[in-house]
């Protein structure tokens, strides 16, 4: 896990960034085609669909392995340390059930899809992105709660940023 960590972050973001830099180079050729040819290009809308599904399903797995996300704490931030140790454990491992739920979820929903219309391909190869995601997701937390139980055992120890989120 220690190998990939500092990686992990760095991966995500350049994916998400090309991602976005796919997806504005094929709306922009759209928008050039349309207007200055007349002749719109197909596949460009279900394309830019696919390409802005998988930007936003990376975004909020980088997003939790940042510790970025929203988090409304300021109730929990009155509580004793000790209190707030067991409430992101106890966060920690329902997230985590609920991370292992949904990708085993999503990998029974990926049978159900069918052909893509403009691109005809099938649409199972787009969404893989979920399961990619809610693995992303458990690991990013697993990552976490590790990093929580490291800092309980070490008396004296403040929360470092991404410890409580």
């Amino acid at each position: 896990m220690r190998r990939i960590q500092p990686y992990l972050p760095w991966c995500e973001s350049a994916l998400g960034a090309s991602l976005f830099g796919m997806l504005f180079l094929i709306v922009s050729a759209g928008i050039f085609a349309r207007y200055f040819f007349g002749r719109p290009i197909f596949w460009i809308e279900e394309m830019s669909n696919f390409l802005f599904i998988w930007f936003g399903f990376l975004a909020c797995s980088t997003a939790y392995g940042q510790s970025r996300h929203m988090a409304i704490d300021i109730f929990v931030r009155s509580f004793p340390r000790r209190l707030r140790i067991m409430l992101d454990v106890a966060k920690g491992i329902l997230l985590e059930v609920v991370f292992i739920a949904l990708l085993l979820s999503s990998f029974r929903a990926m049978a159900e899809f069918k052909i893509s219309s403009a691109l005809r391909i099938q649409e199972s190869y787009v969404f893989v992105v979920i399961p990619v995601t809610f693995s992303l997701l458990a690991y990013h937390n697993l990552v976490g709660l590790f990093r929580i139980l490291r800092h309980m055992r070490e008396p004296g120890e403040t929360f470092k940023k991404g410890a409580s989120s």
